[in-house]
């Protein structure tokens, strides 16, 4: 039986042979296609998932910034002040943004003729009222003499940029025929962010809503756990709650913490005010453990209030809760001071 092939001569084996590459080439340009088209849809279906990623990464961000800065609103309030107590932190709020150059928060207030921007007359109680879940509004009128529109101008934009979350409502100007100097009636609001009392089993007395602690710092100083420091409770430096604890270290390793109870697995932010005359660090610990996390933050001792942030995880297993040390201040020097102003505990999600 002869081969097929050699029963060609050279022209037909020359015509197979291209016959043969084409189709070659056609079924290779086919899978070749196919194959872009699926590398093409496996692109887009990457770029979409890239981008799906991308966004709940940022709504992620969002959620966990919104959650920070609830956290800094609650911690310049307390659910615990009287009115009375709102009232005496409103009036000095509003004495100091009065003055020429306002000291910062805490600072004494001596109003004068000389230092005044507006002057102030004696401001009348208020009223406090319900706004709504988890907030109070305290509304208070006042009234400014005399003085110039651009002074007065400046008045109120301090006051719409306070950290008390005040709301101006309203106002009224008047002016005397010819003359520049002018005269207002307004009525300031200040909205309260409150937290459902709740004390924990153990550690200070505190505020808890949302996985949000507010410590009260003063209601139980021998909750705070010292070594060769001093601790005292003090109200005069207070400008975030009805008082805060400063401590003088007697020893150049002097240290304090203060236990609270978190839940295990969790991840939080701690957010503490502070300043401090000398070198220190914050940081915190599983009770019981003489060392920091790596996470320390080194404070200055410049003697200026800063407020810190710092993020841990409490290790175990979730649903179980544990005695955590948030936060540890340790000191570097002796006869340093530390005073602490504001503490507050958020957990975060993710």
């Amino acid at each position: 039986m002869s081969n097929p092939w050699s029963n060609l001569n050279p022209r037909e084996r020359l015509l197979a042979g291209i016959v043969a590459f084409l189709v070659t080439a056609v079924i290779v340009a086919v899978l070749a296609n196919k194959m872009l088209a699926n590398l093409g849809t496996l692109d887009a279906a990457i770029a979409q998932r890239q981008d799906t990623l991308i966004n709940y990464s940022k709504q992620l961000a969002r959620s966990q910034s919104v959650d920070e800065a609830y956290a800094q609103v609650a911690a310049m309030h307390s659910s615990q002040w009287t009115e009375a107590e709102i009232h005496d932190r409103l009036r000095q709020e509003i004495y100091r943004l009065a003055l020429k150059e306002p000291p910062p928060v805490g600072a004494p207030i001596n109003p004068t003729r000389d230092n005044t921007l507006v002057r102030i007359p004696t401001l009348r109680q208020g009223t406090l009222r319900e706004g709504g879940e988890g907030y109070r509004e305290y509304e208070l009128t006042l009234g400014i003499p005399r003085t110039t529109i651009d002074d007065l101008m400046t008045f109120l934009e301090r006051l719409q940029a306070s950290e008390q979350s005040l709301r101006i409502d309203a106002f009224q100007i008047s002016r005397s025929p010819m003359s520049d100097a002018v005269s207002c009636m307004l009525e300031v609001t200040r909205t309260v962010v409150d937290g459902a009392p709740e004390t924990p089993r153990s550690g200070p007395a505190s505020d808890q809503r949302n996985g949000t602690i507010r410590v009260g710092l003063g209601e139980r100083v021998e909750a705070w756990k010292t070594a060769h420091c001093e601790l005292a409770r003090v109200a005069d430096e207070a400008a975030l709650g009805p008082d805060c604890v400063r401590a003088r270290a007697e020893k150049s390793d002097a240290s304090l913490s203060l236990p609270v109870e978190l839940d295990t697995g969790a991840d939080y932010v701690l957010f503490v005010d502070l300043k401090a005359t000398a070198p220190a660090s914050l940081g915190v610990r599983p009770q019981g453990n003489n060392q920091s996390d790596r996470s320390n933050i080194d404070v200055p001792g410049d003697g200026k209030r800063r407020q810190y942030h710092l993020r841990f995880s409490v290790p175990g297993p979730p649903g179980r809760q544990t005695v955590f040390e948030a936060p540890v201040i340790a000191f570097g020097e002796e006869n340093g001071e530390v005073l602490v102003d504001g503490i507050v505990l958020r957990k975060t999600v993710g």
